[in-house]
């Protein structure tokens, strides 16, 4: 069995452990927080736990076999290239680093250590854009001409106050605004989809945030297409965090949402039938050992130990969100990549 520690005992902190110790593959040693009322807080219901404020004193002192880092963004790159230079395996949630330098500070960290790594891109195990790549991968569509897509929630309505999401990434707890913090799953779902595009522009703006940027435009041109990304946290009719992306190809469109998935096909190809298609995310539920939070955790959860395991290649490994951090660097600068 293997032994964790989660690092953060936030809201991703706490879904990360539910999630792993509902797993008889590994099992939880150790929580890691600053907030001493926080770690005071959880003894009182997490039995057989040990606590730690000191995150260089719980590596040396736990017989880790990986550690989950759930903390502030502005912490991700330092906690996860430590971790790896122990021998750990690492869970770190998305993005892997404020910019460009500390993300590759973390895939050169796990590439020296010759150790499992996983970002926490989850948008990648949803079954309805799971599908979607599916149908793409096997060229359904034909020849992309272009894409469009959303990514949308109300999360910021009001002057914001004082919070590491909305602090400059500069900063050692800041996280980035909402191309960091937000837009970054939208972007990683098309890198996933489509690869690294060869352009990047980008225009963003402040509505609330005195220091962030609570929206962004994005264009993006790949060998013969284009397509483009809007994002904000700050769209009043969009209770849940929203996704959809829409492609069209020469033989078909398709359009996919976090809960359901349509496409059309002129002709069939790639074992896929002519005519329209569609699917509801509860028609491509799998069961899976808990739901918490929503399914993609679980699935999450499980490709990553998967990986530890046996090796068997993570759908979001530290080389993979590499990809997206590039291109999210491109949009911070508002320039071509």
């Amino acid at each position: 069995m293997k032994k964790a520690a989660v690092v953060g005992m936030g809201k991703m902190g706490m879904v990360h452990t539910a999630t792993i110790k509902t797993d008889p593959r590994v099992e939880v040693t150790a929580i890691c927080d600053t907030s001493k009322f926080m770690l005071q807080a959880l003894g009182k219901f997490v039995k057989g736990v040990r606590s730690y404020d000191d995150f260089g004193k719980m590596l040396q002192e736990e017989p880790l076999d990986i550690v989950y880092i759930a903390t502030p963004t502005g912490a991700h790159a330092a906690l996860a290239a430590q971790a790896a230079q122990a021998g750990k395996h690492v869970f770190v949630e998305k993005p892997m680093g404020t910019d460009l330098a500390e993300a590759q500070l973390v895939a050169d960290a796990v590439a020296a250590a010759g150790v499992k790594s996983q970002v926490g891109y989850v948008c990648r195990y949803a079954p309805t854009f799971e599908l979607a790549k599916k149908i793409l991968d096997a060229g359904a569509l034909g020849t992309v001409q272009g894409f469009g897509s959303v990514k949308y929630s109300s999360d910021v309505l009001r002057k914001v106050e004082k919070s590491w999401r909305f602090m400059r990434k500069s900063k050692n707890e800041g996280g980035g605004g909402v191309v960091n913090e937000f837009a970054c799953h939208g972007v990683d779902l098309l890198v996933w989809l489509f690869g690294e595009p060869k352009g990047v522009t980008a225009r963003k703006e402040s509505w609330y945030s005195a220091e962030v940027e609570d929206y962004v435009h994005a264009i993006y041109t790949y060998d013969g297409f284009s397509g483009w990304l809007d994002s904000c946290w700050s769209m009043q009719d969009y209770r849940k965090p929203y996704n959809k992306i829409e492609v069209t190809g020469d033989n078909g469109r398709l359009t996919v949402t976090d809960s359901e998935i349509r496409w059309l096909l002129n002709q069939g190809h790639g074992g896929y039938e002519a005519g329209w298609h569609g699917r509801n995310v509860t028609d491509l539920y799998e069961p899976v050992r808990m739901f918490v939070g929503d399914i993609m955790f679980s699935r999450q959860a499980e490709d990553f130990l998967r990986y530890v395991e046996n090796g068997a290649p993570s759908r979001s490994s530290a080389p993979e969100a590499l990809k997206t951090q590039r291109v999210l660097e491109a949009m911070h600068r508002g320039g071509s990549r």
